[in-house]
């Protein structure tokens, strides 16, 4: 005779595996462990779908200060744009949430700064993970994230949660 309670702890049984693996895909990236290598950055950057700040990638912004100088295009997750205000900047005072990203991609030379946020990364600084690649995934001179945000800090302390395009240039993005 089989069991009346065996379909149901059947079922609870693979409800938790579900549960569980969808909990477990992430350790190791962003609201999981934290991201811990270069290599996990730019995988994650990889596999998000990033949008032009201003839905146009052929008009680059410029700037003429600090690293970033020169032409530059800025591009966001879906999980930073959705926390823009209704001006499509960072509301000043803002606490992005985990799992945040920005990607300046550098015109010259040719470079994608990015900053991730991810205050569980043992790399983090003021909860956001920094480095520069080359366009092949390789970590840009010494700016990996296992520099803690040095020297990017140097300038990107303060603005809007560290995120100074909209303080650094007052009219971006008009």
């Amino acid at each position: 005779m089989i069991s009346k309670t065996r379909p149901l702890l059947t079922f609870t049984s693979l409800w938790l595996i579900i549960f569980l693996y969808s909990c477990a895909k992430d350790i190791g990236q962003v609201g999981g462990s934290g991201i811990k290598t270069d290599v996990q950055l730019w995988a994650f950057v990889q596999s998000q779908k990033l949008a032009w700040y201003k839905s146009d990638s052929t008009a680059p912004e410029t700037s003429n200060s600090g690293f970033h100088q020169g032409a530059y295009y800025l591009r966001y997750n879906t999980k930073l744009k959705s926390q823009l205000d209704q001006d499509g900047t960072v509301p000043s005072g803002a606490d992005l949430a985990d799992s945040s990203l920005a990607v300046k991609q550098l015109t010259n030379p040719a470079l994608f700064a990015v900053i991730l946020k991810d205050s569980r990364s043992p790399y983090s600084s003021n909860g956001w993970v920094w480095a520069i690649f080359n366009p092949n995934g390789t970590i840009y001179k010494n700016y990996s994230i296992t520099q803690t945000g040095n020297p990017c800090t140097g300038c990107h302390t303060g603005g809007r949660d560290d995120m100074l395009t909209f303080d650094a240039h007052p009219n971006y993005p008009n």
